[in-house]
């Protein structure tokens, strides 16, 4: 059992580390996007568009603050994903502290 918990902890802790540094790799991405929006915007606009474009959900994304909200969402999502796997991967890791070695 205290094998199963250490390679389980080690085997989370490295998902969530990568998971953690996937989000950091996208962060040029996001910034990209969002100013892609930003131009998109300000062509409706110029172009005097009174529908605006909207999310899968059917929320407007026609303000600054609306895209960059719908924009945070998959980068929070993968933050707590992360985050997750790595407190199970500790946690799977001190708890293999209160098992006996078996070769001992």
């Amino acid at each position: 059992m205290k094998e199963f918990l250490e390679i389980t902890g080690s085997l989370a802790n490295f998902a969530g580390g990568i998971v953690l540094l996937i989000d950091a790799l996208r962060v040029r991405r996001s910034i990209k996007t969002k100013s892609g929006g930003d131009t998109f915007q300000q062509a409706l606009d110029k172009a005097r568009v009174k529908d605006a474009p909207r999310d899968s959900h059917g929320n407007s994304l026609a303000t600054a603050e609306s895209r960059e909200l719908w924009l945070a969402t998959g980068p929070l999502l993968r933050s707590w994903i992360g985050f997750g796997l790595l407190v199970a991967g500790f946690g799977c890791e001190i708890a293999s502290h209160f098992f006996k070695d078996a070769l001992h």
